[in-house]
């Protein structure tokens, strides 16, 4: 059928049936409404792009410019860029309404893992972390200050250290 105009259906639980064995539904409980289907996924987007896909018993999986970019698994999310680009997770306290509230948590390109700020109005790197190991601890101001290395760690500025310092192996103040 062809409809000219709108189609209302004035009760709760009542539903728009689609496919060949009823196997599509939206309709409205009295509270929620609800599009559900006995196949296996429902897509949401234009014909050519895909914003959204929701695998039965599955992913849950969202899209930019028809690129999936977020995903569910049984583990937990996976945020994925384009080739070449950074997987960035931002996250924002109470709104993000100031730069203080501001955190990224970013895997670069080029190999870094990398725990970023935006206290200061410009994204600053808290922790880097490489794949092989090595970790390097940063101030907003004076950039890297503490960084693990195959040989120990290496500490640029000042030391302070309340308590006592022991050292099975020595220690080199040079």
């Amino acid at each position: 059928a062809t409809f000219a105009g709108d189609i209302t259906i004035n009760a709760n639980n009542k539903k728009l049936l689609i496919g060949a064995s009823d196997d599509f539904e939206i309709y409205h409980d009295g509270t929620d409404n609800v599009i559900a289907t006995d196949g296996p996924n429902i897509r949401i987007g234009t014909t050519g792009e895909t914003f959204a896909k929701f695998t039965n018993n599955g992913a849950v999986e969202l899209y930019y410019d028809n690129v999936k970019t977020f995903y569910t698994n049984t583990n937990g999310v996976v945020v994925v860029a384009e080739e070449g680009g950074d997987a960035n997770l931002f996250l924002h306290a109470d709104e993000g309404d100031d730069n203080a509230d501001k955190w990224l948590i970013q895997s670069e390109s080029d190999g870094f893992f990398a725990i970023k700020n935006y206290a200061s109005g410009a994204w600053q790197t808290s922790i880097k972390a490489t794949g092989n190991g090595a970790v390097e601890l940063h101030h907003a101001d004076d950039g890297k200050k503490l960084e693990t290395t195959s040989a120990g760690v290496d500490v640029t500025g000042t030391l302070d250290v309340t308590g006592v310092i022991s050292a099975d192996a020595g220690i080199d103040f040079s």
